[in-house]
Formats: structure tokens, C-alpha cells, sequence
């Protein structure tokens, strides 16, 4: 990996916190409470299965484990450096029965819900992004990283327990998020999305490069069909841009703001046919960009038919990036600070 691409990779991890803690920002205002957490976060997001609760703060690079019997605190850990346990940016987080695993690149560091460090993995030095695929691991591969590519590779890989490469699964071909042009950095804003979600024993990529589309995989990475639904495209308005940048500016500050403006921000014609999405509960969750005011999600069977559309009135962290996406048992779970209170709180909304 050369440093030119760490650093564009860094560059958009800090594009895509501001937008993420922009979403965070519009509230929805019949969400529930679940409980009330005592300690201060800068840039919280949740995830949850069926026993625990972790809350990681991606700005404080601390992590805080709940029980969902009673939301007693288990642990908090984590540490900024260059040691065992600790790291400086993590790309991904999944929460898999007991455990924790988090991806800093090039490694993988596995801790228990108590935060003790049970092993860490390097997997090669192109890869990374791995996620827990049973006994195995899916990690992802980028090639033709040159900063002034047009265009770029993304191969999802089958990898086993010791991070040794077992076989390629799915490759996309995209145009390039990020690259160096006439002087400049282009960031492309309005991305589509390259996202897999382990559920059940299968493995589901999306790919919206090819519209509304899914491949289905199972352990062994052999490709068990494919889900292509009809959308309607929706073009992406010259006002839509404006409300964009003008939001990015107000919260990032002028001072940010001006290490920015030497960029170029340009967007797609079209808004992808979704922006991120989920598996659980037996179905998929999809959700489609979200709009000044609302956001639609939809519902589909395993196999893509779709169940119901539901219009929710929030733009909320969790529908860009998949370590935010929180859904279990018909709820939509996020973190929200209450100004009023002046307390973090985990809250969810009914989505069924």
C-alpha cells in the first residue's frame, strides 16, 4: 500500500465522520429511549446482537460494552498508539457472538466483550476491511490505487482463520472516489455503495454500480444467486448539491472548511439505488439517500421482493456506513445526545 492511497483513504474517512456527525444532528423526534449512558462521546455509533450492546467512539478511540438484559456497563477500553490493542484509525468494527473485531489497518485485533485483547491478525498488506465469516474471514482488495486512476478495483476475498488468502469472491469496477487531478484532489460525493453483511451463514454484497442489485454467497464463497429489482433513477438536483455543501460548511466550521475548499466536490448525475443497507430479522433493509427532511427504507425478503416502503422522518447517523446500520426485531437503534438533558442516549425507532 503506498502512502499516496493511505492518505486519500484517510481523506475520506474525515469527509464521510463530518457527514456522518451531520446526520447526526437531525433527530427524530419520536424516537424511544432504551437507556441513558453516563459517559461522553464525540463521535459515537452502536452495534448490537443479541446479547450485548458497543458503543465505539471513532473520535476518542474508545469502546463501551453493554449487557441488552439489564444496559449495565461490562467494560470500556481502547487506546490511541501503536501497540498491541491499540491503534490510531479503524476502518470497521463487528460485533460476532463474544467478541469485538476491529479492523486498523493492516491489522485485525480481536477483543473479548470485557476488552481484553484475545489475538491480533495480519492479513497481506493489500487487504483488509475483515469481517467474520464463520471460522473464515471476508476482507476486501483495492488495485489500480493510483492517485490519478480514472478508475479502481474492489475484490471481496475468502480468507481463512490466519488471514491466508483462500479465494477471490465478487471484483467491482467503479470510478475512483478520490484522485489527484490537475493539482487538485477530486472527492466524489454521492457514492455507491460496496458493502457486505454476513447474516445466517450467508454473505450478501451490494453493488449499486449495477443498480439494485445484491449477490448471495455462501460459506465456501460460491455465488448462490443474484437479486437485480427495477428502480427508478433520481437525479441529483443543483439544489440538493447547494443544501450538501452549504450543511458540510456550517458544521465543519470555516476553519475546516478552508482545508477543503482547494478540493474539488463533485457529485454523480444520479443518486445511487441505495446508500447503504442491512440483513436482519430475515429480510434486508435498504435505505435510500436521505433527503433534507425524511428518508425511505426498504423492506425486502431474502430473496428481493419488496415487503413495504417506509418514509422515516430523520436523517440519522447509520445509513452511510454499515458499522452504524443497527437493526434488530423490527427497531432502528441509534446514539443521540440530548441537548436537554445534556446525556448520550441509546434510543431506537419501529420500523414494524
Amino acid at each position: 500500500m503506498n502512502m499516496t492511497y493511505t492518505g486519500r483513504r484517510h481523506r475520506v474517512r474525515v469527509l464521510l465522520s463530518f457527514f456522518f456527525i451531520l446526520l447526526l444532528n437531525v433527530f427524530l423526534h419520536a424516537a424511544e429511549v432504551l437507556f441513558q449512558l453516563e459517559d461522553t462521546f464525540k463521535g459515537p455509533f452502536i452495534l448490537m446482537n443479541e446479547k450485548y450492546i458497543c458503543i465505539c467512539d471513532s473520535r476518542l478511540y474508545r469502546f463501551h460494552t453493554y449487557s441488552r438484559d439489564d444496559f449495565k456497563k461490562i467494560a470500556e477500553f481502547g487506546e490511541k498508539g501503536g501497540g498491541p490493542g491499540e491503534g490510531f484509525v479503524f476502518s470497521r468494527m463487528t460485533l460476532y457472538k463474544d467478541s469485538i473485531y476491529i479492523n486498523q489497518y493492516p491489522k485485525l485485533s480481536i477483543f473479548s466483550i470485557k476488552g481484553k485483547l484475545q489475538g491480533e491478525l495480519k492479513g497481506p498488506t493489500d487487504s483488509g476491511r475483515y469481517i467474520p465469516f464463520g471460522r473464515d474471514f471476508v476482507g476486501t482488495k483495492y488495485s489500480n490505487e493510483h492517485s490519478r486512476a480514472e478508475k479502481n478495483k474492489l475484490t471481496f476475498t475468502l480468507f481463512n482463520s490466519d488471514l491466508e488468502k483462500k479465494k477471490d469472491i465478487f471484483t467491482i469496477e467503479f470510478k475512483n472516489f478520490v484522485r489527484y487531478k490537475g493539482g487538485k484532489w477530486v472527492t466524489l460525493w454521492i457514492r455507491d455503495c460496496f458493502e457486505a453483511v454476513v447474516y445466517d451463514e450467508r454473505l450478501y454484497i451490494g453493488n449499486t454500480d449495477k443498480g439494485f442489485f445484491f449477490g448471495v454467497f455462501d460459506k465456501k464463497g460460491n455465488k448462490l444467486y443474484e437479486i437485480n429489482r427495477d428502480y427508478r433513477k433520481e437525479r441529483i438536483t443543483e439544489d440538493y448539491k447547494k443544501w450538501r455543501l452549504d450543511r458540510f460548511r456550517k458544521l465543519a466550521g470555516e476553519e475546516r472548511w478552508s482545508r477543503h475548499a482547494k478540493d474539488t466536490i463533485v457529485f454523480s448525475e444520479y443518486f445511487p439505488a441505495y446508500i447503504n443497507f442491512t440483513v436482519s430479522d430475515e429480510k434486508i433493509y435498504a435505505f435510500k439517500h436521505p433527503g433534507k427532511e425524511d428518508q425511505e427504507l426498504l423492506i425486502l425478503d431474502l430473496n428481493g421482493k419488496l415487503l413495504v416502503s417506509k418514509t422515516l422522518p430523520l436523517i440519522q447517523g447509520g445509513i452511510y456506513e454499515g458499522n452504524n446500520l443497527c437493526i434488530h426485531d423490527g427497531r432502528l437503534y441509534f446514539v443521540r445526545d440530548n441537548e436537554e438533558t445534556e446525556k448520550w442516549e441509546v434510543c431506537f425507532e419501529k420500523i414494524e
